[in-house]
């Protein structure tokens, strides 16, 4: 070590000073990085790094699904609910299991004997316009029920999909038919 005197100030030797610095010091003397830049893709800035896909809920996924006679619901060939048919869908709602996170979906169906004169009146020509105006009904019933109406929609499918014959009595009636179908995550 040297020590030296220079008006009145003791000066160090720079050769003691210099081996004080802690080798993890040279980590700090590095010339830092530069910001880098957002990223460019497809010539637009990416200012936000891309967000991870969405994970799989980790409840299971429900599904309920409830078929009712129309017969049961609606006079032959009407629109309005019987007193019956609320009652039946009273009991469904009472027992519906509707997380916050579900879907109610609400499908008609029909035979496929044509469309009677008395309906064509009040503009349903077609299955398909009978069995979505037999399935809104549904859906307004629930709703005055207390399901969320973000949560419910309905659906015609007229003569589609049917779960019979449609050469008998007996058939064309299981065909006419309303399903309520509640799909959500469980828990």
């Amino acid at each position: 070590m040297i020590w030296g005197r220079r008006g009145g100030v003791i000066v160090a030797g720079c050769a003691l000073l210099a081996g004080c610095v802690p080798p993890s010091q040279a980590d700090y003397e590095q010339p830092t990085p530069a910001i880098q830049p957002p990223q460019v893709v497809n010539n637009e800035p990416q200012s936000q790094p891309p967000k991870p896909p969405p994970r799989a809920p980790s409840a299971p996924q429900t599904q309920q699904k409830f078929t009712i006679a129309a017969d049961l619901l609606f006079a032959h060939g009407g629109l309005d609910l019987t007193p019956k048919g609320q009652a039946v869908l009273n009991d469904i709602v009472a027992g519906l299991q509707t997380p916050k996170n579900s879907w109610v979906a609400v499908y008609g169906y029909t035979d496929d004997e044509q469309v009677n004169p008395g309906l064509r009146g009040n503009g349903i020509n077609t299955n398909l316009d009978f069995s979505t105006r037999r399935a809104e009904a549904v859906e307004a019933y629930l709703l005055r029920r207390g399901l969320n109406p973000n949560n419910l929609s309905f659906k015609g499918r007229g003569e589609a999909e049917p779960v019979a014959a449609n050469n008998t009595a007996a058939g064309r009636a299981q065909n006419r038919r309303i399903e309520i179908i509640v799909e959500g995550v469980s828990g």
